[in-house]
């Protein structure tokens, strides 16, 4: 029987029913003799210039369906031949998820599907996963190259912890994520002790309400002085819970932090500097009311001169505190500032653009700021901001005048991400961002605004977005008649074209 016509649901077995539907690929002739695999199929995923997660999914839907059909000739020829060509893909880009989406993937536990070996990170979600199937996957030899599992919303704590902490499988792992899981001070020591999963250095304990109980099991584990990241997102923490990370012996080697929605308050806030090695720290939208004094206080302190990525989203950063992050005494070499609804204005903006300090940023997040055209402006004209690839402004309150200066800014050429959603902007702005020179643009975000048929179709047919990989441009008031011509365009055509009525 051929399997690619069966109904998914009969082809899984209970145990495998934790994810989601592997597309079966369509047979495909034998590419030219010198293709890094000589299979047509997996040679044009394998030759993509993205290397997406996208054209990775293709790659394994097209190699498990040559393990089932020839799995003799699939070991010896064409999974050495993919291990060759995949060899230099990012572990970002080699990625399988189970969480409903287009790029999801059954993992046939009980089949032994050796092209899973190809895999390095790895995403679960689902509630209804029984303790058998659990412990079926998480030991299971095809997983040995895994370098980073998020599991999440699987109740591991509560059904089968020992099914992680046992697993000889899972050797490789250097990032663990459990989230939404209620994990306790017992399973946190039980992670943290476990000799299979000692080459974790990077730990995610988002949403499971650890709270001060789960942060004193953290802090007083020796086994948590190898870790180098550790995320602890919205876990109901307070000012103390954060004076106990800083001031632990076994954490002192922390270089990234993820504390966002907590409660940490100006006293939760000023502890942070008891981390003297920080390159990576995100205290977005935290829940308590956080002076600009202390944000300001933070910023310019000796110990956060190392960070390189900086998160301050939802917190008053305001006009001063930008200001007093450009200014001499805040970290040099800042790769990545996110400062979303920060109170920020255009003043603050022209203080940043004005700096030295920027010419390492690559990364910038300013939505939901009031810096309007007078701030775009003043980025756009800035002769430090040469090394910027992502900026988004969305509900920025910018106009097509502010569109148009982008074309003569410093980082024009390097521009990959470009977001000015929910701006208002109609087709006049359309017509702007279509006649910019942003040859290296990949992703251009335009949702939430006005644009209507007139600027979608300016859009998409637009000669000067070669390179755009997603054009996200829902809620614009899209007619049905322009959504099903825009389909055929060449954007629709590669799926690259994210439009809603």
């Amino acid at each position: 029987m051929d399997t690619c016509s069966t109904p998914a649901a009969h082809r899984l077995t209970a145990s495998a029913a934790i994810a989601l539907v592997l597309a079966c690929a369509s047979n495909a002739q034998a590419g030219p003799p010198n293709a890094p695999t000589g299979d047509r199929t997996l040679d044009t995923f394998l030759a993509a210039p993205a290397r997406a997660r996208a054209d990775f999914f293709g790659v394994m839907s097209r190699a498990c369906a040559l393990e089932r059909e020839e799995p003799g000739r699939f070991a010896s020829a064409t999974l050495p031949a993919l291990q060759r060509a995949l060899s230099d893909w990012p572990t970002e880009s080699r990625y399988l998820a189970s969480a409903g989406g287009p790029h999801d993937f059954t993992i046939d536990i009980e089949g032994s599907p050796t092209c899973m070996t190809l895999a390095r990170e790895l995403w679960i979600s689902s509630r209804f996963m029984s303790a058998e199937a659990m412990r079926l996957l998480f030991h299971h030899p095809a997983l040995a190259n895994l370098e980073r599992l998020h599991v999440d919303g699987l109740r591991v704590a509560h059904t089968n912890l020992s099914a992680l902490t046992e697993s000889a499988a899972l050797g490789s792992l250097r990032h663990l994520a459990i989230t939404q899981d209620s994990i306790g001070p017992d399973a946190i020591d039980a992670i943290l002790d476990s000799p299979h999963l000692a080459s974790v250095t990077s730990l995610d304990l988002g949403r499971n309400f650890i709270r001060s109980e789960g942060v004193a099991a953290l802090a007083k584990n020796p086994s948590a002085s190898r870790l180098r990241h550790l995320d602890l997102f919205w876990n109901d923490l307070r000012a103390g819970d954060v004076v106990a990370l800083a001031t632990s012996p076994h954490l002192a080697g922390l270089t990234s932090l993820n504390l966002s929605s907590n409660a940490l308050c100006d006293d939760g806030v000023s502890a942070l500097t008891g981390f003297l090695h920080l390159e990576r720290l995100d205290i977005s939208s935290d829940a308590c009311v956080v002076r600009t004094r202390t944000l300001v206080d933070l910023v310019v302190d000796p110990a956060m001169d190392g960070l390189r990525d900086l998160d301050l989203s939802g917190l008053p950063l305001r006009d001063e505190g930008v200001t007093a992050l450009a200014g001499g005494d805040g970290p040099a070499r800042l790769g990545r500032l996110w400062v979303k609804g920060a109170y920020i204005t255009h003043v603050g903006i022209a203080a940043l653009a004005t700096s030295p300090r920027v010419r390492t940023l690559e990364s910038l997040n300013v939505h939901d700021n009031p810096i309007m055209d007078a701030g775009v402006v003043a980025l756009a004209t800035s002769p430090h901001l040469t090394s910027l690839a992502r900026l988004y402004m969305g509900g920025t309150r910018v106009t097509h005048v502010g569109i148009e200066a982008l074309g003569g800014a410093a980082f024009a050429r390097r521009l990959e991400h470009l977001s000015l959603s929910g701006n208002g902007l109609g087709p006049r702005a359309a017509t702007s961002v279509a006649g910019l020179d942003l040859p290296g643009l990949t992703h251009l975000d335009l949702s939430m605004n006005v644009l209507g048929d007139a600027g979608i179709e300016t859009l998409v047919y637009a000669p000067s977005f070669q390179s755009l990989h997603m054009l996200h441009a829902t809620e614009n008031g899209v007619s049905r008649q322009m959504r099903s011509v825009t389909s055929r365009s060449r954007l629709g055509r590669r799926g690259a074209l994210w439009l809603s009525l």
